[in-house]
């Protein structure tokens, strides 16, 4: 079993611990034993993972259109205006002509203060384009998976042409709900 299994495995569990208990929730049934989940000794589940994700592509799963901030946004209205307003926590920095400068998350606003939160612009505290990891749409998605993982992320910009052209955005809840769904299904 691979470590980005294991390390889905155990993103799953958190997510689902977490999870309201309503119909919208991540309840695909677990084992009882998590340390035998973690280990990769419940076949069962793993093969519900890879049966659910075989196949299916980046575009299959990704939010088709994302939300967006200009760089020069500040932080403060940022937090305001966006955070804490809705079930966002990451956004994708785009230049007016909507080129992708960057992505902008919960944890980068954390690290600043919340007293300069005023004067500093997204552009600040943003993970930039040199430094973002992104995908193209056709990948598939257990690829993008490994990516997420490797690179320590919830969220990758998805691109095409240029890299700078945006499609949409491919989050781990995401990939999640799409693994919850098949499984309630049957697919």
């Amino acid at each position: 079993m691979s470590a980005w299994m294991r390390f889905f495995a155990l993103f799953f569990l958190i997510m689902n611990a977490f999870a309201r208990a309503d119909d919208t929730s991540l309840n695909l049934a677990l084992p009882t034993d998590n340390s035998a989940l973690l280990r990769g000794e419940n076949p069962d589940f793993y093969q519900v993972i890879e049966r659910s994700l075989h196949g299916v592509t980046v575009r299959d799963v990704m939010e088709a259109d994302p939300p967006s901030v200009g760089p020069n946004e500040t932080v403060a209205e940022l937090v305001n205006e966006r955070m804490l307003r809705g079930e966002h926590r990451s956004f994708l920095v785009r230049y007016a002509d909507g080129g992708l400068a960057g992505i902008v998350t919960l944890s980068d606003v954390r690290r600043l203060p919340s007293d300069r939160w005023a004067d500093a612009r997204v552009t600040d505290v943003m993970t930039r384009f040199a430094d973002l990891a992104t995908v193209e749409a056709e990948l598939p998605v257990d690829r993008a998976m490994q990516i997420l993982q490797q690179r320590e992320v919830g969220q990758l910009p998805v691109v095409e042409g240029d890299g700078r052209t945006v499609v949409g955005m491919l989050t781990r809840l995401g990939v999640l709900r799409l693994i919850d769904n098949r499984a309630k299904l049957g697919a």
